[in-house]
C-alpha cells in the first residue's frame, strides 16, 4: 500500500482520531500493531508516524514509553483480549457510528473536549501527570519489586529457574530472533548480548588483530602481552615493563610526539594515553596518525604550519602532496555565540573555516581531506588507504554486473559510505563471485533529471574501470526505461574531494557546475530529555539539519536540558532556538555539483 495515498485517504494528520480504533485511542493496543494490520510495511509505518507527529494534539497523545509497553504485551494476552471483544465489536462500532459519526467515541470532537474539560478540572491535561495516578500505576508496573518477585516465583514454579534465559528453548529463540544489525553490534563489541558463536568469533578476531593470537592467555607471560600492547599504541619501553597487577608508572618513548613520558598500565594490560599527545590530540587522531605511519613510515609531518601558515594541517604527507585534517565536533562547531561552561568557553570556528583551509591548501598544490571524528574509524582508514594507494585492486572486466535490491544497497552503504544509505529507484553493482564490491544508486529528480545518489566501493578495495562500466550500463538502462531523462546530476563532498577537477566525475566527462556551498548538520553538546525523562537527543550525537528545522521544533516543547525547560520561541531563528537546547551547527568545506547530458 502506498503510504502517501493512505495519508490522503484518511486526511492525515488532521483526522488521526478517525483513523485509529477505540483500542488504540484507549491505549490498550499499540499504534504499530494496528498499522501493521492495515498492511503497512515497517518503513511506511515510520513515515506515517512522522507525519502524525506534526499534529500537536497527536504529539501530546503519543508516548514512546507507553507504546513500547503496549508492544511488549504477550501474544497470549492479546489473543485473550481479542476473543473477549470480538463478539461485541461490530455492535459497538455500529452504535458509535450512529452516535458519534466514528468507530470510536473519541472520533467526536465533543467527546474529546468533554474529556479535556474533565482532566482540566482535576488539575491536569494528561491523567498520568497526576502524582496519585502515577503512584497507582507504579504499583502495578514491572518496576514494582512485588510484581518482579511474583513474576520470578511464577516462572520458577513453571520452569524451575528464575530467568527465561536459563531455559534452553527460550535462549535459542532469543538468539534466533536477533536481527542482523544487532548481531553486527555484537560482533563489533558495541553492544553486550548473549554469548553466541558469532560473538566469540568476533572476540577472537579482535585479539588476532591486536595481539596476533586468538586468546590473550596464549601469551607466555603478562609482560609479553604488555609489551605487545605498548608497541601497538606506539610506545617503546625505556624502563623495565612492570609485572602483572603492577600499575606503577614507568618511562617510555611515544612515537607520535617523540617524547619520553611517564605512563602506566590499566587493569586490562593496556597502556594509558600519552600525557603529552592526549592533551592536544584526541584518541581518534592519534590512532589515525599511527595507522598512516604504519603505511608510509616516518615521512609524515604532524601539525604542519608551512603550507597554509599560520593555520596548520594535522597530518601532512609531502611526498604524496596530501594532507588530512581531523575534525572533532567539540572544537570544530560553529556556535552562533559563545557557549559558557563553568570555567571556559566552548571552542568554535567560523562558518568558512574548513572551506578556507581546503582552498588555501589546494592553491599550494596540496589536497586536504577532512575526516570527522563521528565517522566510523574503519571507513576513515579505508579512505586513507585509497588515497595513498594501499587498497587491494580488482578489475571491473573480471567482475559480474547485476542489479542490487534496496535492502542489499542499504546494508552495503551503511558499511561503506560516509553518508550511509539513501533511497533510490534503481541500483546496479559489481560482484566478485557473490560479494558486492562496488555500487551505483540513482534517484529520480524533477524536469527530466536523474541523480546519482550514492557511489560506493567496498572498504579497502579499489575497482579499476568499475565506475566506467557501471555508468555505461546505467545510461543504457535510463534510455530504455526512462526515455524522458535528458540529464544526470551528482554531488561530491568537498571534504573528501578537495579538487573538483580531479574526481571520478570529471574523468568521465561530467561538467563541473561549481561549489554549492558548505553543507550543515547539527551537533548536540547536551543530552535532551522529554518530560517523562527519556532521552530524545543523545549527547555528542550528529543530527541531520532536516530533522531540526524550525517548523519541527515544537516537538521538543517541555524537554529539559541541564534542568532548563525548553519552549520554542518563534520570534527567534532556528539556530537561536537550538542554541538553547545546547545544539550547534557544523559546516563542511563545501559540496561540488556535476552534470552529464544524455
Amino acid at each position: 500500500m502506498a503510504v502517501k495515498q493512505f495519508i490522503l485517504d484518511h486526511k492525515l494528520p488532521e483526522e488521526w482520531h478517525s483513523l485509529f480504533p477505540e483500542a488504540v485511542l484507549l491505549k490498550t493496543q499499540s499504534i504499530n500493531s494496528f498499522l501493521e494490520s492495515q498492511g503497512l510495511s515497517k518503513k511506511d509505518r515510520i513515515t506515517l508516524l512522522n507525519v502524525l507527529l506534526r499534529d500537536p494534539e497527536f504529539y501530546k497523545f503519543y508516548s514512546r514509553d507507553e507504546q513500547y509497553r503496549l508492544a511488549r504485551f504477550s501474544k497470549e494476552v492479546t489473543d485473550k483480549t481479542a476473543i473477549a471483544t470480538t463478539a461485541s465489536l461490530p455492535r459497538r462500532i455500529i452504535t458509535n457510528q450512529a452516535k458519534y459519526g466514528s468507530s470510536s467515541p473519541f472520533g467526536s470532537k465533543e467527546v474529546r473536549d468533554k474529556a479535556r474539560a474533565t482532566f482540566e478540572s482535576n488539575g491536569y491535561l494528561n491523567p498520568f501527570e497526576d502524582k496519585a495516578i502515577q503512584d497507582k500505576a507504579l504499583q502495578k508496573s514491572f518496576r514494582n519489586q512485588q510484581v518482579q518477585e511474583s513474576l520470578r516465583k511464577r516462572f520458577f514454579d513453571k520452569h524451575g529457574v528464575v530467568s527465561p534465559m536459563q531455559v534452553p528453548e527460550y535462549k535459542a529463540a532469543a538468539i534466533a530472533a536477533m536481527d542482523e544489525e544487532w548481531r553486527k553490534k555484537v560482533r563489533d563489541g558495541t553492544r553486550a548480548a548473549i554469548v553466541t558463536p558469532e560473538a566469540t568469533l568476533a572476540v577472537e578476531r579482535s585479539n588476532v588483530a591486536k595481539f596476533n593470537l586468538k586468546y590473550r592467555t596464549a601469551f607466555q607471560t603478562v609482560q609479553e602481552c604488555r609489551a605487545y600492547s605498548l608497541r601497538n599504541d606506539g610506545f617503546q619501553a625505556i624502563d623495565v615493563i612492570p609485572s602483572s597487577h603492577d600499575s606503577s608508572k614507568f618511562w617510555a618513548k611515544h612515537s607520535v610526539c617523540g617524547k619520553d613520558v611517564l605512563i602506566h598500565f590499566t587493569s586490562s594490560n593496556i597502556p594509558c594515553a600519552c600525557p603529552i599527545c592526549s592533551s592536544q590530540q584526541t584518541k581518534f587522531e592519534i590512532e589515525l596518525k599511527l595507522f598512516i605511519r604504519d603505511l608510509v613510515g616516518d615521512s609524515t609531518i604532524d601539525r604542519d604550519r608551512t603550507v597554509i601558515s599560520p593555520k596548520e594541517i594535522d597530518i601532512f604527507l609531502p611526498s604524496f602532496s596530501v594532507g588530512f585534517e581531523i575534525n572533532g565536533a567539540f572544537s570544530h562547531n560553529s556556535s552562533i555565540q559563545p557557549y559558557h561552561f563553568s570555567d571556559r568557553i566552548l571552542p568554535h570556528v567560523e562558518v568558512s573555516y574548513h572551506a578556507d583551509k581546503t582552498s588555501r591548501a589546494l592553491s599550494g598544490g596540496i589536497k586536504l581531506y577532512h575526516l570527522w571524528e563521528h565517522y566510523p574509524i574503519s571507513l576513515c582508514k579505508s579512505f586513507i588507504r585509497a588515497k595513498l594507494g594501499f587498497c587491494q585492486k580488482l578489475y571491473a572486466r573480471n567482475l559480474r554486473l547485476d542489479a542490487v535490491t534496496q535492502s542489499e544497497s542499504e546494508s552495503f552503504l551503511k558499511e561503506n559510505h560516509f553518508q550511509g544509505s539513501a533511497r533510490s529507484i534503481f541500483r546496479v553493482g559489481l560482484f566478485d563471485n557473490e560479494k558486492l564490491v562496488q555500487l551505483l544508486c540513482f534517484r529520480n529528480r524533477s524536469n527530466g533529471v536523474m541523480e546519482i545518489a550514492r557511489n560506493a566501493t567496498l572498504c579497502n578495495y579499489v575497482v579499476t574501470g568499475g565506475f566506467t562500466r557501471l555508468l555505461h550500463h546505467s545510461t543504457q538502462y535510463i534510455h530504455q526505461h526512462y526515455p524522458h531523462i535528458h540529464q544526470i546530476i551528482t554531488y561530491a563532498d568537498r571534504d573528501l574531494t578537495p579538487d573538483p577537477h580531479d574526481s571520478v566525475y570529471t574523468r568521465h566527462h561530467f561538467q563541473y557546475l561549481g561549489d554549492s556551498g558548505s553543507s550543515m548538520s547539527y551537533w548536540a553538546l547536551r543530552t535532551v530529555r522529554n518530560p517523562e525523562g527519556f532521552t530524545v537527543i543523545k549527547h555528542d550525537s550528529i543530527i541531520s539539519r532536516r530533522l531540526l528545522q524550525k517548523q519541527f521544533l515544537y516537538k521538543y516543547n517541555g524537554c529539559t536540558v541541564d534542568g532548563s525547560v525548553f519552549e520554542v520561541d518563534y520570534a527567534l531563528t532556528e539556530q537561536q532556538n537550538l542554541f538553547r537546547l545546547g545544539i550547534h551547527p557544523l559546516y563542511n568545506s563545501g559540496c561540488h555539483k556535476y552534470t552529464l547530458l544524455l
